[in-house]
């Protein structure tokens, strides 16, 4: 029991340091989809997420697997999309677009199932008027 108390402990400071961190995340991928936050914290977030998604795992939690991949891809594309935005001369990549590729790519690995992360993750991302 000491590595699952010890693993709790660790994933509380997270949470603690990180409120983001707690639950599914939907309001602060949309928020950084939206550009509502810098590069350095958004590559911190996907960090930490992976941190508390591999600790609830680890330490007989129910984490899942779907919620996790999508906030990290959502966090690695938007990243890689600001980055793409702020070294080329014409702007090439737009961030959301950047960060849905990277939801659908971060699923794909996750569940070892590419066709159903990429009908998934169209389905989430396209609206009907």
């Amino acid at each position: 029991m000491v590595p699952s108390a010890f693993g709790g402990i660790v994933l509380g400071a997270v949470l603690l340091a990180l409120p983001q961190m707690y639950g599914v995340g939907y309001p602060v991928m949309d928020k950084a989809v939206a550009g509502n936050y810098v590069l350095w914290f958004l590559v911190l977030l996907m960090l930490a997420k992976m941190v508390a998604a591999s600790l609830t795992i680890g330490i007989g939690g129910s984490g899942g697997v779907f919620a996790p991949s999508l906030f990290t891809g959502a966090m690695g594309g938007t990243a890689f999309g600001v980055i793409a935005r702020i070294s080329s001369a014409p702007p090439l990549a737009r961030p959301p677009s950047t960060a849905s590729s990277l939801w659908s790519g971060c699923y794909a690995a996750a569940a070892q199932a590419p066709l159903t992360s990429i009908a998934s993750v169209i389905e989430m991302t396209i609206t009907t008027p």
